[in-house]
């Protein structure tokens, strides 16, 4: 599908990391998983993620992109450090879930 997906874009194949870095830079586009949830629903609770927040500095990673993969580490049980290359690094996402 990746390899489909590129040639409709006009790319060769290429590696699953730099087809992260073009999804991102797309506007975010990633593989959805089971444990997502819609924008609308995440809208909901933004303000009580936002409210917890230390005020140090600006947000580097758009929250509801570290949510996702809280919520999928939360139903698959799978470690940190095995999260799916779609998602932010695992120690960003991590220092996100720790405040």
């Amino acid at each position: 599908m990746l390899n489909k997906t590129l040639k409709g874009v006009g790319l060769r194949a290429c590696s699953k990391s730099l087809w992260v870095a073009v999804c991102e830079t797309l506007g975010g586009m990633r593989k959805s998983y089971p444990s997502d949830i819609r924008r609308e629903q995440f809208e909901v609770i933004r303000s009580l993620l936002e409210s917890a927040r230390k005020k140090t500095s600006p947000r580097r990673i758009d929250l509801y992109e570290v949510f996702c993969p809280v919520l999928y580490l939360l139903r698959s049980g799978c470690q940190w450090r095995m999260l799916p290359d779609a998602f932010p690094k695992w120690r960003a996402v991590h220092s996100y879930f720790t405040i």
